[in-house]
């Protein structure tokens, strides 16, 4: 059996996504809002949201994947790393007592799909004259259930890729109407479609049309010399298409996190690492499961890999992170697996997945001490 860490793109989807092709990016921002801007990835939505923060340092978790840090070095900004509590709520005592004092921005990550509590952070925030940003690139999902409002007041960072069949599509909301509104064609992207309707027969032009970009809100935004680009109507097809599907693939994600969280509530050695379930507006990323130790997760990982089963590990912690200021943030890294629960999963997938960590963590028992990791305090 083969397990697929993410949803697959299948011909229907294809097919839907070709009809949504020419108002793609409409049906984009009825999901969003109407002032939400489209780009490829999560990192650039970050740099563009910085444009609009005060000066001074940016307050990131140190549990943080190294591509939302590349955003905002991008923006020209320095990077701050704060700790987390137990339940991966920012420290907001340890944010004062060792963080600088003014202006910049904090950002709050609600990880896995769990929404953190951003109440404190925003008081923080504000007496520090500083911008709160919401990265919710793994909460898509849960805003659309409702468990996050759409409308807040802060800027927040969407990547619906992580959630539906496509490599990119990330969004930003929160930020004012006249950056909003600040859009114009992007000359590259521009004349790589001119291009393509000159060359390509009449027959794949219609194909060509949907794989080609949308429109280009920030075409100046740059990372490492690149010019940034937008989503492609692919991409903003799929999610178009997809609209009116994504509270039934919200319940799907739902159970099949439960009937992993059943299924492997009784290993020795591994344990979830939220200590939680998802409640009913709460979408999860993936199911993460946590193991003692480094090698012991790379070598869970590797028996998942070596059964078809698409796991993977999150985040890969930024370069440059002193891992001995921040011990919990590295201890999480090194021993958290991500098990996906998508919703192209039926239930003899999510089983054979139970199986393989059971087989695994049963064979392994006498290698290691009969204890739990214990994350929520």
């Amino acid at each position: 059996m083969i397990v697929p860490g993410e949803p697959l793109l299948s011909p229907g989807s294809l097919a839907r996504a070709v009809c949504y092709a020419s108002t793609s990016a409409e049906h984009a921002r009825r999901v969003f809002g109407s002032n939400a801007l489209l780009f490829e990835f999560g990192r650039q939505a970050i740099a563009v949201a910085l444009r609009e923060c005060p000066a001074g340092p940016v307050l990131v978790p140190a549990f943080i994947c190294d591509t939302l840090v590349d955003g905002v070095r991008a923006a020209g900004r320095t990077v701050v790393y704060y700790r987390l509590g137990p339940d991966l709520s920012p420290d907001i005592d340890w944010i004062e007592q060792n963080a600088p004092s003014a202006g910049g921005a904090i950002v709050v990550v609600h990880y896995f799909g769990f929404p953190s509590p951003v109440a404190d952070a925003r008081s923080l925030a504000d007496r520090r004259g500083a911008v709160l940003i919401e990265d919710r690139a793994h909460a898509f999902l849960t805003t659309i259930a409702g468990g996050l409002p759409l409308d807040a007041d802060s800027p927040c960072v969407y990547t619906w890729r992580k959630f539906l069949p496509v490599v990119h599509g990330a969004a930003l909301t929160g930020i004012s109407a006249q950056a909003a509104t600040n859009r114009r064609c992007g000359v590259v992207q521009a004349g790589r479609s001119l291009a393509s309707w000159a060359v390509f027969s009449a027959g794949s032009r219609r194909l060509l049309h949907t794989l080609g970009p949308t429109f280009s809100d920030e075409p100046d935004l740059r990372r490492n010399g690149t010019a940034a680009r937008l989503p492609d109507r692919l991409s903003t097809g799929v999610l178009a298409s997809e609209s009116g599907r994504l509270q039934r693939h919200g319940q799907a994600r739902r159970h099949n996190f439960r009937h992993l969280a059943t299924g492997l509530s009784d290993l020795p050695g591994v344990t979830q690492a939220l200590a939680r379930e998802p409640d009913g507006s709460t979408v999860p990323w993936c199911y993460p499961v946590r193991v003692a130790d480094r090698a012991l997760a790379d070598d869970l990982l590797g028996a998942l890999l070596s059964e078809g089963i698409g796991a993977w590990r999150w985040p890969t912690l930024p370069a440059g992170l002193d891992s001995g200021a921040h011990p919990e943030a590295a201890e999480l890294a090194d021993t958290t697996v991500c098990l996906p629960v998508h919703q192209g999963l039926g239930d003899d997938a999510i089983a054979w997945m139970i199986d393989t960590v059971s087989g695994w963590a049963l064979s392994r028992a006498a290698t290691w001490p009969d204890h739990r990791i214990e994350l929520s305090g």
